[in-house]
């Protein structure tokens, strides 16, 4: 089995599901692939990519779209950036479907995408571009816009599907706290510390009693 996450930006997967792609690359192959990579800028930060999925036994991908504030200007308004999008936005999300497909191709596989709850713009156009595709499809909660904010895009809402929850066991949220850690130019936007980050994936995780995860109603086998 494979499975392909993908995350709008250079640490979404790895904040959202480290514990539980961890868990699985024990026996099955995981890809995360960043689809907003692109730009020179952002060279350092691919590198911490690296480090991060190398530590929880998953491979790495980038495309190399540029992150919403730097590809329009309308989005380094932070209002903007998480409210209405553009219409010339879907053309992009068409473009992000053909080259997440052409990627990922066919097989025994799963793809892992965010719900995008806090309605960030990138976070949404993934999703978008996602439910296009004919692939048995997992949406994940966006940490830690999840545990902070709680509620479903007010976009885009809650697909349908069943409620699927993964328990972690300490070793994996030890390897998932440590993974966040690799993005030390980004985790410390939300934590002062590896014991912070620890604390809240704890509390996020023992809530529902594991990770969870919405397995989409229309492509599920």
């Amino acid at each position: 089995m494979k499975h392909f996450y993908l995350s709008p930006h250079l640490d979404d997967a790895i904040f959202s599901c480290g514990g539980l792609i961890g868990q699985q690359s024990m026996d099955d192959q995981v890809i995360v692939l960043t689809l907003f990579a692109g730009g020179d800028n952002l060279n350092w930060r691919r590198m911490e990519d690296f480090e991060a999925t190398k530590a929880v036994g998953a491979g790495a991908g980038h495309l190399f779209y540029p992150e919403a504030p730097d590809r329009d200007d309308l989005y380094k308004d932070a209002v903007n950036l998480f409210g209405h999008s553009r219409i010339s936005d879907d053309e992009l999300v068409l473009e992000l479907a053909r080259d997440i497909k052409q990627l990922i191709g066919s097989g025994s596989l799963v793809v892992y995408c965010p719900l995008a709850i806090g309605n960030h713009i990138d976070h949404r156009l993934v999703r978008r571009a996602a439910e296009l595709l004919r692939y048995p499809l997992r949406f994940y909660y966006d940490f830690p816009y999840a545990s902070r904010e709680k509620e479903p895009s007010t976009y885009l809402g809650f697909p349908e599907g069943d409620e699927k929850i993964v328990k972690l066991s300490a070793v994996d949220i030890d390897l998932w706290t440590d993974a966040i850690a690799c993005y030390r130019s980004e985790f410390i936007k939300y934590w002062k510390s590896k014991d912070e980050i620890k604390k809240e994936l704890v509390e996020f995780h023992n809530q529902h009693g594991g990770i969870r995860l919405i397995e989409g109603k229309k492509w599920k086998r």
